[in-house]
């Protein structure tokens, strides 16, 4: 038989053959696992910034390879997806470090630039079709030989639809997270699938 009572972060049982035993209290011990998880968002905002950097990186210094050069909607575009990154980063890192209030009021900007995102992303694909201009595709390039032709414009329009769906499921992964920013398990799961489904871009 023994006696239980709380001591700060610890809780003390006693038991009469005069032995005190003091085991972490349960928030203690989910403490380190919920900070590591933190860390690893940030991880993942980290990681995408860089390869979109190495991506997109290349032919914004060198646009000789480019389709065409860039153009004011293309950089619009490019402008606020960094936003996007940079303030998911931001985000993550407030979560991992504790802050988890101003997380939720600076949360209500991400939303707001997410609808940005959304219709820039839009409005690029299309010009994208009508233009000929290569989007992305840096890493891709690096593999083909050199010389290799161009996409046809049949090829380009028709390459338009899949980028378009993930422009659309963006948004709705973003805006499901904002829909359960109450239940803290499902919002960053939604968020961490928008930020992944983002990193099939710069790839393509």
């Amino acid at each position: 038989m023994a006696i239980g009572f709380s001591l700060g972060h610890w809780t003390s049982t006693k038991y009469y053959a005069g032995h005190t035993w003091y085991l972490p209290m349960p928030e203690q011990v989910t403490a380190t696992p919920r900070r590591a998880e933190g860390w690893f968002y940030v991880g993942a905002g980290v990681f995408l910034i860089l390869l979109s950097v190495v991506a997109f990186g290349p032919s914004i210094i060198d646009q000789s390879r480019r389709t065409a050069s860039l153009t004011p909607l293309v950089t619009a575009h490019g402008i606020v997806s960094v936003a996007w990154l940079l303030l998911f980063l931001m985000q993550a890192m407030l979560v991992a470090t504790g802050r988890t209030a101003v997380h939720r009021r600076v949360g209500i900007i991400g939303f707001a630039l997410t609808a940005v995102v959304v219709g820039y992303a839009g409005l690029t694909v299309i010009q994208f079709a009508r233009r000929g201009y290569d989007l992305s595709g840096d890493i891709f390039r690096v593999v083909l030989p050199e010389g290799s032709p161009r996409p046809s414009q049949a090829e380009l329009a028709a390459g338009t639809l899949a980028p378009l769906l993930t422009a659309l499921e963006f948004g709705v992964l973003v805006a499901a997270a904002l829909w359960y920013r109450h239940t803290s398990d499902v919002h960053k799961r939604l968020m961490v699938l928008a930020l992944l489904l983002l990193s099939g871009v710069p790839l393509l």
